[in-house]
């Protein structure tokens, strides 16, 4: 409103969002003439603001605009609580009248938001008083300041005093800085600023400033990084493009890669550029101390934004993987690899690329989420997936957040490696082994896992569980494979597994032909599983093998079990009560067994297995117990099982046991079948092997022993043979250097 001499403003705002921002501002601007000249004095009265949801007081005041264009500020005051702004004094061009500001615990964050700095965040509580000097020319400050938890990006350094004075011969403002946590100095700071360039130059004495402000710029990247920094850093440059140079020796530092849950350390120095951060062979640790080199270069715009990295650490025996379900429900697991792991990107996104070659105490699981039932024909039937298993839809976007992290993992497995395959995560189907091969595995922030490669097992174990009483061992054979074309649950395989154990023959065969056969009824068998084609739903094989058994025994057990049907009812009664399944016509001249005994002892073994490993935390040691008896002729038949396998060379394999068969053809009693076998080469070419074995020859039960060296080479044609011999031969040490 505009009447004679006055003007009467009045301005008023408010939001609608969940954050208020309202208020208003009242003044009354009265023009007057002082010698020919208009000047005007503006009274502001007293109203209330609300920014942030804080509601802060205008208190009354008045403004002179001179004519000589001078501003005249008298007392104005704007507070919240104990919080307040105040102003005095006189804006203009000469660098003789000056403004005092001063302040009371004011927010430095506040401020800093409402002026929209950008690269860097400033916190604390500051209370003193700033004197502006020539502040409608070139503008220069002396102050004298404290400012109380002072922060950068939201990370304590400490408690600060900063103060400046005017240097009129050199026409500069002289600066100057402490900072303490406690009693520790963590920075002194030096130097001066020159209004008429608008630049700086700041010496500061860094001692032990923390590092935790830095993860502001590595967010999707780096998470936890803790450590401190002392050396000497020069802040110079204009205002607009400001720099930084100095070398940095960086305390225990220790920085988190969440997509890998893998956090390094390391005491080192840095170097500051201008536009860039240089780190120059680091020594960086994991958490069990393994070394390895950091190399890397930051490059940014003077002020830590529009920021490329480029870091590359290359280990031995490091730890590049340490993920749980909870990170990654397919794949997880702890790697340790010999190899690189490379870091690039930009503040929008991030790639991690580690390839190397796994090293011992490495386990990775990948979990299919399958499901496998027992029918009485159809002894395994795997479900199809897509009425019992939901692939993962496509991470969503979470909003307000766009970074992305891109990991690309390229492994080189080893036999030092351990895979968990969990097949079944309720039912509790597992294949547990080592092998080589090697695995591609890709996945970010918002998109799904890609699985590439090919994986053979020398070892293992496929775990299968029936229903929840029965849990079988079935020890894979070497050879066996996995194979992954991108989809993760596409797995194909070409698996061969057994179960060894030792049942009686006079279940399965007539007693007049078991004495014309051999006269050992009780003999080792293995149950052979082979599993080919798509492993969510895969071709299944049983087959019956008796090793220690001669042709004879085994063409006529071959004859019995002649049909599929038969096959998988035999495999059925072998697993759940460790005896054959007697033919109907064999029914009744058969003596008959305790089918009790052999399944309650099957069953107890099992889980007593399962609880010895839980409880030492380790699959070296597997073992179970049977019992079987007859009620005819009074035989009972204890035997163990055993197998242990401390590391990925020796592997010990027993099938013990003793039979009180009361007949005059048993001269022996004792059933014994061990195997030895040690891995004297790393890839498994060339082993060490001895064995007692029982056998069956000439009619009468005895044992073998023996040692021996085996050598095994692959080749996919005998050409490839024999061009790799002849070329080992012809020039050995040419081959090896390829």
């Amino acid at each position: 409103k505009a009447a004679k001499d006055s003007i009467a403003t009045n301005i008023g705002w408010q939001n609608v969002q969940s954050v208020t921002n309202a208020g208003e501002i009242n003044t009354v601007a009265k023009f007057f003439d002082n010698n020919g000249k208009t000047e005007a004095r503006l009274q502001i009265f007293p109203t209330q603001v609300i920014i942030a949801d804080s509601v802060w007081e205008v208190k009354p005041s008045t403004v002179d605009l001179k004519s000589d264009s001078t501003i005249h500020i008298n007392n104005f005051k704007f507070a919240h609580n104990d919080q307040f702004i105040y102003i005095h004094g006189v804006a203009s061009k000469s660098d003789r009248d000056s403004l005092t500001v001063k302040t009371n615990d004011v927010d430095v964050d506040f401020i800093m938001n409402l002026l929209k700095l950008k690269g860097v965040s400033i916190g604390g509580m500051v209370t003193g008083q700033i004197k502006v000097f020539s502040l409608l020319n070139k503008p220069y400050y002396a102050a004298n300041l404290f400012a109380k938890n002072f922060s950068l990006n939201n990370k304590r350094i400490g408690d600060g005093t900063v103060s400046s004075t005017w240097d009129d011969v050199n026409r500069h403002v002289l600066l100057s800085g402490m900072f303490m946590d406690g009693v520790d100095t963590v920075a002194l700071a030096k130097g001066f600023y020159v209004p008429k360039e608008d630049s700086i130059e700041l010496n500061i004495d860094a001692r032990k400033f923390s590092v935790e402000f830095l993860s502001r710029y590595f967010e999707g990247v780096v998470e936890n990084l803790k450590g401190y920094g002392s050396g000497h850093v020069q802040m110079f440059g204009p205002m607009k493009t400001i720099g930084f140079k100095g070398d940095i020796l960086a305390h225990n530092v220790a920085a988190k890669f969440p997509m890998l849950q893998t956090t390094y350390f390391f005491t080192d120095s840095i170097h500051l550029k201008h536009k860039s951060i240089e780190m120059t062979n680091i020594k960086v640790y994991d958490e069990e101390r393994n070394q390895g080199i950091l190399n890397g270069r930051i490059v940014h715009d003077g002020m830590f934004t529009n920021m490329n990295y480029d870091v590359n650490i290359k280990g031995k025996n490091i730890l590049a993987l340490n993920t749980r379900a909870e990170n990654n429900d397919y794949f997880f697991g702890k790697a340790y690899v010999t190899g690189t792991v490379r870091i690039t990107g930009t503040d929008k996104e991030a790639n991690i690329v580690a390839t190397g070659t796994t090293q011992p105490k490495s386990k990775c699981y990948i979990q299919m989420g399958g499901a496998s039932k027992v029918a009485e024909n159809d002894f395994i039937v795997f479900l199809n997936p897509v009425t019992r298993i939901e692939k993962p839809v496509a991470k969503a976007k979470v909003p307000g957040v766009d970074f992305n992290t891109k990991v690309d993992l390229q492994i080189d497995v080893t036999n030092d490696a351990e895979m968990e395959l969990i097949v079944d995560p309720k039912g509790g189907d597992i294949i547990t082994g080592r092998g080589t091969g090697n695995l591609r595995v890709q996945f970010d922030t918002f998109s799904d896992i890609f699985l590439y490669g090919n994986y053979t097992l020398n070892t293992g174990y496929y775990l299968f569980t029936l229903q929840t009483l029965i849990r079988k061992e079935f020890k894979i054979q070497n050879g066996s494979t996995l194979s992954w074309t991108g989809d993760p649950f596409g797995a194909k395989v070409d698996i061969n597994a057994i179960y060894p154990l030792t049942a009686s023959l006079k279940d399965l065969m007539d007693p007049a032909e078991l004495e014309s056969t051999t006269s050992r009824t009780s003999v080792p068998v293995n149950c052979v599983l082979k599993l080919t084609d798509d492993l969510m739903k895969p071709t299944i094989k049983f087959e019956i093998d008796l090793p220690q058994s001669d042709e004879a025994t085994k063409q006529k057990v071959n004859s019995i079990v002649n049909t599929e049907e038969m096959m998988n009812r035999q495999i059925a009664y072998l697993l759940v009560v460790n005896k054959f399944y007697t033919p109907d016509y064999l029914r009744t001249t058969t003596t008959g067994g305790n089918n009790v005994s052999s399944f309650v002892a099957s069953t107890l073994s099992a889980h007593i297995s399962n609880w010895v490993k839980q409880a030492f935390n380790t699959n070296s040691l597997s073992f179970g117990v049977d019992w079987q008896t007859s009620e005819i002729t009074q035989q009972n038949e204890f035997k163990a099982q055993v197998l242990y396998q401390p590391n990925n060379r020796l592997i010990l394999n027993g099938n013990l046991g003793y039979s009180t068969e009361n007949t005059s053809t048993s001269n022996n009693r004792f059933i014994g079948d061990i195997d030895l076998e040690y891995l004297l080469s790393e890839s498994g070419k060339l082993r060490f092997k001895a064995y007692n074995h029982t056998i069956d020859r000439l009619g009468e039960a005895k044992l073998s022993q023996g040692v021996g060296l085996v050598y095994k080479e692959d080749f996919v044609s005998v050409g490839d043979m024999i061009n790799y011999y002849f070329g080992w031969v012809k020039g050995s040490a040419t081959k090896k250097q390829e």
